[in-house]
């Protein structure tokens, strides 16, 4: 959907008439234009490269002012009807554009000859997928890099322009105050929405849409699909269609199998040095993004720009249901330090109601076990030795290091050892500490022959979550089987409790139809 606000899309006769032209243009290679000819106030310095439109060349301009220029030149002897068109296209497309994600154009003339030229913002970069692979980037900052890329195309969507040939090749990145930032260089092929192109296929294989290879009418959309199969090739390093390399296909036919593609749901998980939850939402983000239906994808560049974004600060993403445990672990993530501190401040207050319930019972048994639990909270914050943290800042991972073996040095009775053990690996499994959480818990379990059965329970259902927030699905989904055979008939609070994790575990692994079933076995008759 293009924004109403912003300028309309290209309807102007020109260029409607140079679009209903295109064909596929030939694959003529341009005689080499020899360093030192002069083309307008450029001068040509060198080669950059070649395409099926003629040549670009790296030229410096003379006058009014003195600086590199890319200059894309078409050969009168090769400027059919359709590689005019698309030349006035890209030209027209580039002069709409006033972004810095994509390079802009300068001028525009012909040679005495009949040549025609468009002068350009020359990008000293790398290609995105040479950028991409430097081992010294974080995640973070290559999906930051990605979603300027998604801003920059959104740009180009609300003011009537689809790329249509989106890929690693057409995007360089270069340094800009010593951060990276992409630039699109080539829009040979884009159209104007809007327009009735029936017939018209074209772009590079492995990033185009179904319906573009179907030559179906275009929409912004069909640049989201060519994104999203651009960001799985650079998250995972295999191609969307390694199939299109097969020799024995021909052209026609790679087209229109790619026309015929339903569905992407052979495309293996990502597999990223993730928490599962964090590599499932980019999953969610790709899949609605490669959807083969239109309709099912985002409006455009800058939506999937905007759910990338909600990635990158631990906000819910859109492509997933916005279920009350999603949005609470994504609250989560967002504040750890300030969910550790009001889970330890919890803490506090529960010791010392204990220690009052222990004063009203007059026993000295409780009061004894009130100021074990106590102590043992001292200790957890005197644990932080300012030597070690100067400047007085302490993390709540700092904070938080060791405190099971502390708790386990202390001579505590075996039910305050559980209650503060369980406490504890409730904030590590919060601050996504799962291995400390899990040694919490399994702790707490060796003392828990003592306690009541629901309390034991209780424990292996925090575990089995624990190991779901961790990745460890097929664990976690035992644990919760052998919790719902024992309370099946009773269908307790905790039965309940197990049946809602199970409908969260269904989601995560991608099975929203046993999400579904299990939430409506929920329900009171």
């Amino acid at each position: 959907m293009i924004d109403p606000e912003a300028t309309p899309p290209i309807q102007d006769t020109d260029l409607v008439a140079l679009t209903r032209m295109m064909a596929a243009a030939g694959d003529d290679i341009d005689a080499e234009v020899p360093p030192g000819t002069r083309i307008g106030r450029y001068r040509v310095e060198g080669l950059l490269g070649r395409g099926g439109m003629g040549q670009v060349l790296l030229a410096e301009q003379t006058e009014p002012m003195r600086r590199m220029v890319a200059l894309k030149l078409v050969a009168h002897a090769h400027q059919d009807r359709a590689t005019k068109a698309r030349f006035q296209i890209e030209r027209q497309a580039l002069a709409r554009m006033a972004h810095p994600g994509i390079a802009q154009i300068f001028d525009a003339g012909s040679t005495p000859d009949g040549n025609a030229w468009f002068a350009m913002e020359h990008v000293d970069g790398r290609r995105l997928d040479v950028w991409w692979r430097a081992p010294q980037r974080s995640l973070d900052e290559r999906l930051r890099l990605f979603h300027d890329l998604c801003r920059a195309v959104g740009h180009a969507h609300r003011r009537g322009v689809v790329h249509c040939d989106l890929k690693p090749a057409n995007v360089l990145v270069t340094e800009v105050d010593g951060q990276s930032l992409p630039k699109i260089i080539d829009f040979g092929i884009a159209r104007a929405t809007g327009l009735d192109q029936p017939g018209q296929a074209g772009g590079t294989p492995n990033y185009i849409s179904p319906e573009q290879a179907g030559g179906s009418e275009l929409d912004p959309r069909s640049d989201v699909f060519a994104l999203a199969a651009m960001l799985r090739e650079l998250l995972s390093g295999q191609r969307l269609r390694p199939w299109v390399d097969d020799a024995s296909l021909s052209t026609a036919q790679i087209f229109a199998r790619i026309a015929a593609e339903s569905a992407v749901d052979a495309v293996p998980p990502l597999d990223l040095p993730l928490p599962r939850s964090r590599s499932h939402e980019l999953d969610a983000i790709l899949r609605r993004a490669l959807a083969s239906d239109p309709a099912e994808r985002y409006e455009d560049a800058h939506a999937l720009a905007d759910d990338l974004q909600r990635w990158l600060s631990h906000q819910p993403v859109q492509a997933l249901p916005a279920t009350l445990a999603y949005r609470w672990r994504c609250a989560l993530r967002r504040h750890r330090l300030a969910a550790a501190v009001v889970a330890l401040v919890l803490l506090l207050v529960l010791g010392f109601s204990w220690q009052l319930h222990a004063q009203y019972r007059q026993t000295q048994t409780e009061r004894d076990t009130a100021e074990q639990m106590v102590a043992v909270l001292l200790d957890t914050f005197t644990a932080a030795d300012p030597v070690e943290f100067p400047g007085g800042s302490v993390s709540a991972r700092a904070l938080l290091s060791g405190a099971a073996e502390r708790i386990q040095r202390r001579n505590l009775t075996p039910q305050t050892r559980v209650r503060v053990l369980s406490a504890l690996g409730g904030v590590q499994q919060n601050l996504e500490l799962y291995d400390d959480a899990r040694q919490s818990i399994q702790l707490a379990l060796q003392d828990a022959e003592n306690v009541p059965e629901a309390q034991r329970d209780a424990l292996e259902l925090l575990l089995s979550r624990i190991d779901m927030d961790a990745g460890e699905f097929d664990r976690a989904n035992e644990a919760l089987q052998v919790l719902l055979q024992r309370h099946g008939d009773l269908r307790d609070a905790l039965w309940l409790e197990a049946e809602l994790q199970r409908a969260d575990l269904a989601l995560l692994q991608g099975d929203p139809a046993l999400a579904g079933q299990l939430l409506e076995s929920t329900r009171l008759p």
